[in-house]
């Protein structure tokens, strides 16, 4: 399915991705601030998921991981049941979206909608773009932000 046939998309409002339901807004993603690296293109926004958040591997579709549905349902903030290895006691900020348009299930009333990239003004890591073309058909695990 792609964006054109569901025409469900996520709304921006500040740096926060909201569920594009007009009786939901619970938040999906966030976006970074602007960060400039010096290569002539200007500022870039990120587009990230908060801790919790990780893509199906049967389809690709964005959820929180049954861990962080738990810990919602608790009232306890999202996060992940076991930190990273090689993560060695940093905080995990969360995860970065390496692919558009993805396509993603809110948390709150079950919707599935789409993230755009263009159409939010953000972008992506164009490296992992290229895998994700050329590569076998499997996308690559996401990069985690870490903080130190």
């Amino acid at each position: 399915m792609t964006p054109e046939r569901s025409r469900l998309l996520v709304r921006r409002k500040d740096d926060h991705l909201l569920c594009g339901m007009r009786d939901c807004g619970a938040k999906i993603a966030l976006v970074s601030k602007p960060i400039d690296l010096d290569d002539g293109d200007g500022p870039l926004q990120r587009v990230y998921f908060e801790r919790g958040w990780w893509p199906r591997f049967s389809d690709y579709i964005w959820v929180l991981t049954r861990h962080a549905e738990r810990r919602v349902r608790r009232g306890l903030p999202p996060d992940y049941s076991r930190p990273a290895k090689w993560a060695s006691g940093r905080k995990i900020l969360g995860i970065k979206l390496e692919w558009s348009p993805a396509e993603v299930v809110c948390p709150s009333c079950d919707s599935r909608q789409w993230i755009d990239c263009a159409v939010l003004g953000a972008s992506i890591s164009p490296r992992r773009e290229i895998e994700v073309v050329r590569g076998s058909g499997r996308r690559p695990d996401p990069g985690l932000l870490i903080l130190s």
